[in-house]
């Protein structure tokens, strides 16, 4: 199991070794006793100097300060469906979204409009703006909710027609 990451932070970390060539791919699997030896002198010198905080450093900046670490990242790319509550009575929204990163994009349905969707993922946290299509025209949902693995639970915001709640699954594709 090859770690070509660690190659690279050796490299920088240790540059008088790398220049000598001693850090190849192999060497992370079966150091040789020279490379390993000058590896341990060298550790041991560093440990025993004002390195050691470098090092926490270095491995803070990998691994993320502590107080730093955020929610985990949600996927939502899939099909979902969403059950709303609003001043006309429930229903249920079809909706597939398309997460890259923090941008989201999809297609959400309903028995009385379609239309497209954009909006963002932070943390846990996800924001929405609908665009369907009724007999009137266009019209703008914006939709904000909180997400804890296949389910979300949120705020929707019709404009001038009020505001509502809904809850959101997303669909699991079954086994073929």
């Amino acid at each position: 199991h090859q770690r070509p990451w660690l190659l690279v932070l050796a490299k920088k970390i240790f540059p008088r070794y790398s220049s000598a060539g001693i850090f190849t791919r192999s060497f992370f699997l079966w150091p040789s006793s020279k490379s390993a030896s000058c590896m341990n002198a060298h550790l041991n010198g560093l440990l025993n100097g004002a390195a050691p905080k470098a090092i926490l450093l270095l491995a803070f900046a990998a691994i993320g300060f502590p107080g730093q670490i955020e929610a985990q990242a949600v996927e939502l790319s899939g099909a979902w469906v969403l059950t709303v509550e609003s001043p006309n009575g429930t229903g249920e929204r079809q909706v597939t979204f398309f997460q890259d990163g923090d941008a989201l994009s999809g297609e959400i349905s309903s028995s009385r409009a379609a239309g497209l969707l954009i909006g963002t993922v932070d943390g846990d946290e996800v924001t929405f703006v609908a665009t369907v299509m009724m007999d009137s025209g266009a019209f703008d949902i914006t939709y904000r909710a909180t997400v804890t693995g296949d389910a979300m639970a949120g705020t929707v915001d019709f404009g001038s027609y009020g505001r509502g709640t809904f809850t959101g699954r997303k669909v699991q594709s079954s086994p073929q």
